[in-house]
């Protein structure tokens, strides 16, 4: 679906968020839609994107004091899965940086809260299981 046709999409309540259009290949691409109410921020991401490879979009939602990413991701069955996994952890790691002095002010001001991590040796073996024929 092309952007002008994605943008005549309505669906009651909801508004489109973020969205990837491919634009060498028909159909395919991906995008987030959320409740009309919440408020968003769309990431910037589509220079890591590569129509049938690694197709993405990402929104951040903050929740009372919660702050939440959202990535959709779509790679077709005859992409490659290496580049997928690589692009996944480029984004996830530019979604996951805090530095030490925003660890340390945020822990200041709001001692309870819990800052996770990304750790890519928990996210591998699971999509391993989804890797077909070694691409």
């Amino acid at each position: 679906m092309r952007r002008e046709e994605l943008q005549q999409v309505f669906m009651n309540e909801y508004k489109l968020a973020a969205n990837f259009c491919r634009t060498a290949y028909a159909k395919g691409g991906v995008c987030i839609y959320v409740h009309k109410c919440l408020e968003t921020v769309s990431i910037d991401i589509e220079n890591c994107c590569k129509g049938k490879d690694f197709e993405a979009c990402a929104i951040k939602l903050n929740l009372n004091s919660t702050c939440i990413y959202i990535i959709t991701t779509y790679r077709a069955p005859s992409g490659n899965f290496n580049l997928f996994i690589n692009k996944l952890d480029t984004i996830l790691r530019k979604l996951c940086r805090v530095s030490q002095e925003e660890r340390a002010k945020l822990r200041e001001s709001v001692p309870y809260v819990k800052l996770y991590r990304y750790n890519p040796k928990h996210l591998y073996p699971k999509l391993n299981g989804f890797r077909d024929n070694g691409k």
